[in-house]
């Protein structure tokens, strides 16, 4: 898929060392999330989306990008145009199909990613897509196209035709419920920063009794 023509004009933080950006995407008429980890001087993007100038040049008062990290191929939205931009390395899941251009890395469950994240295969939407765990912030995790938060509060599946099995999502985000995190932000809507798994597990049991 292209990258988005919109361009998001502002960074916010959402918790320590966590920074998050949105837009109104027009590929999808919805609302898609980019996310940045400050690691000492290192800035590292997550599936990130096009900026103003001026948003450009507050990211990068916040440190230097080195790195871009995709949770899934279909997100590669700015990655390519912000390697040339910041000089940053691209890193993708191993098994990435229809990437534009070649990622610097390729990366696997146990692999070791800038910032410390931590790769978790989290099968379903596609075939190959990982959530990234983070330390910063108390623990976050970057969860890409598993679920949404388009309305505050109410976190959803997305609809199935947009996953490749649809029921292999629903166990990847049963197992997540294991994983240390305190802060759930995905890659369509409002990250969430209180009750992320009470919120998670609520989606679960609703979708059961749908």
């Amino acid at each position: 898929m292209s990258e988005p023509k919109t361009e998001a004009d502002g960074i916010r933080r959402i918790a320590a060392g966590i920074y998050g950006w949105h837009l109104m995407d027009e590929r999808i008429g919805a609302r898609s999330d980019a996310y940045a980890v400050i690691d000492g001087p290192h800035v590292v993007l997550i599936d990130p989306l096009p900026l103003t100038a001026a948003a450009e040049t507050a990211l990068s008062k916040l440190g230097h990008v080195t790195a871009v990290c995709l949770t899934v191929s279909s997100h590669q939205r700015s990655a390519w145009r912000y390697r040339k931009y910041f000089g940053a390395k691209v890193h993708a899941p191993l098994g990435s199909e229809g990437l534009r251009e070649k990622p610097d890395h390729f990366y696997r469950a146990g692999s070791r990613l800038p910032a410390g994240l931590r790769p978790v295969p989290t099968p379903g939407p596609a075939r190959t897509h990982h959530a990234l765990l983070s330390s910063m912030g108390g623990g976050t995790l970057f969860v890409g196209d598993l679920l949404c938060h388009l309305r505050v509060g109410k976190l959803r599946f997305m609809q199935d035709q947009h996953h490749e099995d649809p029921a292999l999502t629903r166990e990847s985000v049963a197992r997540m419920l294991r994983l240390a995190f305190r802060n759930f932000c995905t890659a369509h809507g409002a990250p969430i920063t209180t009750g992320a798994k009470r919120a998670m597990r609520d989606t679960l049991k609703r979708d059961r009794a749908e």
